[in-house]
């Protein structure tokens, strides 16, 4: 006879930053800048892939290599959120950012990615 198998529901609210026992501001504001960071690693990812140096790319948007590197490795403590946004647009990035009323009686939070904004 074959046990049955049970399902592991995973447990959490989602919001990695929530469940490490941020606010729900403080994690909505680190969620989104690790969204946006992600995005900067894969603009400096596609242009080193087109065939630019870490050092070329480096000088292109006015930083150093070091600085690069630590966007290609994924160091995001030393980056802010208006440095995140200045290097996405450097790369030819679209930024967009929309806001919404919400419900009276619920929290308001922050949807990432393509399209969440809404008309």
């Amino acid at each position: 006879m074959r046990r049955q198998e049970k399902k592991i529901k995973p447990v959490g609210s989602g919001n990695f930053f929530l469940d490490m026992g941020h606010s729900p501001e403080a994690a909505a504001l680190l969620s989104l800048k690790s969204y946006l960071f992600m995005q900067l690693q894969d603009a400096a990812g596609d242009a080193i892939n087109s065939g630019r140096t870490q050092q070329q790319l480096a000088k292109e948007l006015s930083t150093t290599q070091p600085i690069l590197s630590n966007i290609l490795n994924g160091k995001m403590s030393s980056f802010t959120l208006d440095r995140i946004f200045n290097l996405l647009l450097k790369l030819k990035r679209n930024v967009h950012v929309c806001t919404t009323v919400t419900l009276a009686k619920r929290r308001a939070e922050v949807f990432l990615g393509k399209d969440k904004c809404v008309g």
